[in-house]
């Protein structure tokens, strides 16, 4: 990452007017600031959440994917932002991929929704238990995001 875009972040920080502006710019900057012991950290979530993914069936060719493994990362460092989905969690991950908030609420959706029409009962019943009601059929996604950033922050907890 240049310099230029360096400034760009910071500046998209003082300018902030509003509480949401601020938390986006806040992490933009965080990834543009990342230590190398953190990229390691992210190096190993990302590991766990592809290896999870790959056991539910989440077909990893949909751009969903990577917003879905973005989208969990960012609940891991910011678990409140889960309640925030649409004006935080959305626009930040649409910032990194240089597209829209609303494509990125599709694009998950669908990721969620290949990976449950795949997965064996088995394997939805291992992570989600009885936080998921199956005659609803998939979870929305921030209980999908959610549940998948407690795991990995438990998993991670557990070495």
């Amino acid at each position: 990452m240049n310099i230029e875009q360096k400034v760009n972040a910071i500046m998209r920080y003082i300018v902030a007017e509003t509480r949401e502006e601020k938390n986006l710019a806040i992490s933009e900057i965080k990834n543009i600031m990342e230590y190398p012991a953190e990229t390691e950290k992210n190096k190993n979530i990302e590991e766990m959440i592809d290896s999870i993914f790959m056991e539910i069936g989440m077909p990893c060719h949909l751009i969903g994917y990577n917003y879905t493994v973005y989208a969990i990362k960012i609940a891991i460092e910011n678990p409140d932002i889960i309640n925030n989905i649409t004006f935080v969690l959305y626009p930040t991950v649409a910032s990194k991929y240089d597209t829209t908030s609303s494509r990125v609420e599709r694009g998950i959706s669908r990721a969620i929704e290949s990976a449950w029409n795949r997965a064996d009962i088995d394997v939805i019943e291992k992570y989600f238990g009885n936080t998921i009601s199956m005659a609803k059929g998939k979870p929305t996604n921030s209980e999908f995001i959610a549940r998948m950033a407690n795991i990995v922050k438990r998993g991670i907890a557990n070495g």
